[in-house]
């Protein structure tokens, strides 16, 4: 049983449109996978913040409200990473 018999009808273009399909689909599953694997807190427009960024956005704001010392804010900062100073610390 040859090509005659296959499945494409013994046709070589068959069997290329079948090769062009499969890759078309292989093609759109790996966009549809890095699509849904994407992390869903990054839009398209730009580059969002970190969890770090928003922590320490927190923290400015819990700063400038009197919610925090600022012995308070430098040892925060040095948790998140940023260092243990203070901005006005020399």
């Amino acid at each position: 049983m040859g090509w005659q018999g296959g499945f494409y009808g013994g046709d070589p273009i068959g069997m290329f449109i079948g090769m062009i399909v499969l890759m078309v689909v292989l093609v759109a599953v790996a966009f549809l996978a890095v699509t849904v694997l994407r992390d869903p807190r990054r839009s398209g427009s730009g580059a969002s913040p970190t969890r770090s960024d928003e922590a320490k956005s927190i923290l400015d704001r819990r700063f400038a409200q009197g919610d925090l010392t600022k012995e308070e804010y430098s040892e925060a900062l040095g948790v998140l990473g940023y260092g243990s100073k203070s901005r006005d610390s020399k």
